[in-house]
C-alpha cells in the first residue's frame, strides 16, 4: 500500500477548508465517504454519517464561530496495517458569540485547538478521531475546571520549521529513518525511571513538547520530565502503551494517535487529585518532527474530560458550575 498520493492530499485538505469556511458550494461528500464514522473525544462521541456529523457537531460549531477559520500547523499522510491514513493537527479561529456545549461564549476571539487522524477509503475519508482542546477553551473564557498544569498554558505554535503542510509524497528513505527513531523513543519511553530510559539519545537538548491545557509547554529534557513525565509516572506507574494505535511517519514528521492507546492504574496523586486505583483508557495523539537523527519538536493532544470521568470527575459540570458563579447577580429597583 503506497501513501496518499498528492491530488488525493490536497482534495482532502481543501475539502477540511471549504467545510470551516462553510462554503455551499463545496459539500462535505467531496471528501468525506457517505457513511464516514467519526468519532470525536468526551462529551460529542460518535457521529455515524455525514447528515449527523453535519447536524449534530458540524453546524452547532460553525454557529457558535460564525468566522470561523481553519489553519493546519501539521497535515502529513502515511500507512498503517495496510489502509492509508492522514492526520493534521493546528487550530480553529474565531469570535466565540453562541454558547457551544454549555461552554459559555465570551463573544471574543477564541482559538480551538485539534488534533485530527483519518483512515482513507476510496481517497475519502471513511472514519475521524478528532480531539478538541476543551479545557483550553474553557480556559479562556474564564471557566478552567481543574488548575493551571506546571508547563506554560498558551496557544502552541506549529512546526519551527514552517513546514508541516506535507502535499507531496516523502522520499520513503527519510520517512523511514523518522519512523525508526520514534519507535525507538517510545520502546524507551515505559522505562521505570529516566535514567534508564536515557531519552538524550533521542531528544534535541532544547526539544520544545506542547501540551495542552492541563499539563502546556514545556522546553528541554529538564522541564519535560519536572513538568510532565515525573508527575505522570507518579499518577500511573503501570502505564502502557500496549493498544494498537495507527502508527506512521511521512518525512521529518511522524504522528501516533491511538483511540484508546494508553491503558494506566491511577495509583498517584494526578494535578492534585488523590489516587483512585481505577484503571483507564487514555486517548492520545502524538506528532514529532526530527531534524537529523534527533526530536526537536512534539504535539501532545489528550482525551482530558475523558480521563477525568473514568476517575469520577465531570469536567464540564466543574466548568458549569463556574460559570454560574460568575453570572452577574440581577438586582432589584
Amino acid at each position: 500500500m503506497r501513501q496518499p498520493t498528492e491530488r488525493v492530499r490536497r482534495s482532502v485538505l481543501q475539502g477540511l477548508r471549504n467545510a470551516a469556511r462553510g462554503n455551499g458550494q463545496h459539500p462535505l461528500a467531496e471528501f468525506l465517504t457517505q457513511d464516514v464514522r467519526w468519532h470525536a473525544g468526551h462529551p460529542l462521541g460518535t457521529f455515524e454519517g455525514i447528515d449527523a456529523f453535519e447536524r449534530d457537531l458540524w453546524r452547532p460549531l460553525r454557529h457558535a464561530f460564525p468566522d470561523f477559520e481553519r489553519r493546519n500547523d501539521i497535515f502529513m499522510a502515511g500507512v498503517f496495517a495496510g489502509e492509508q491514513w492522514m492526520s493534521a493537527t493546528g487550530h480553529y479561529f474565531g469570535t466565540f458569540t453562541q454558547d457551544w456545549l454549555a461552554i459559555p461564549a465570551h463573544r471574543r476571539w477564541a482559538s480551538l485547538r485539534f488534533g485530527e487522524v483519518y483512515r482513507l477509503k476510496d481517497d475519502k475519508i471513511a472514519e475521524a478521531f478528532v480531539l478538541f482542546d476543551f479545557v483550553d477553551l474553557m480556559r479562556q473564557v474564564g471557566c478552567a475546571p481543574w488548575r493551571s498544569g506546571a508547563g506554560r498554558e498558551t496557544l502552541a505554535p506549529g512546526p519551527a520549521t514552517h513546514d508541516g503542510v506535507l502535499l507531496h509524497t516523502s522520499a520513503s528513505a527519510v520517512t523511514d529513518v523518522s519512523l525508526h527513531l520514534v519507535r525507538s523513543m517510545l520502546e524507551s519511553l515505559f522505562e521505570p525511571d529516566r535514567a534508564s530510559m536515557a531519552m538524550e539519545r533521542f531528544w534535541s537538548p532544547d526539544m520544545m513538547w506542547y501540551g495542552p491545557a492541563m499539563i502546556g509547554a514545556t522546553r528541554g529534557l529538564d522541564e519535560f520530565f519536572r513538568s510532565h513525565q515525573e508527575p505522570w509516572m507518579t499518577a500511573f506507574p503501570d502505564w502502557s502503551d500496549a493498544l494498537e494505535a495507527p502508527f506512521f511517519a511521512d518525512g521529518h514528521f511522524a504522528c501516533y494517535a491511538g483511540w484508546p492507546s494508553i491503558r494506566a492504574t491511577h495509583e498517584g496523586h494526578l494535578f492534585g487529585l488523590a489516587p483512585t486505583e481505577r484503571t483507564i483508557d487514555i486517548r492520545v495523539m502524538d506528532w514529532w518532527r526530527r531534524e537529523e537523527g534527533l526530536l526537536v519538536e512534539n504535539w501532545i493532544m489528550i482525551d482530558f474530560p475523558d480521563l477525568f470521568l473514568q476517575l469520577g470527575i465531570d469536567l464540564f459540570e466543574r466548568m458549569r458550575e463556574l460559570a454560574v458563579e460568575r453570572e452577574p447577580q440581577a438586582t432589584g429597583d
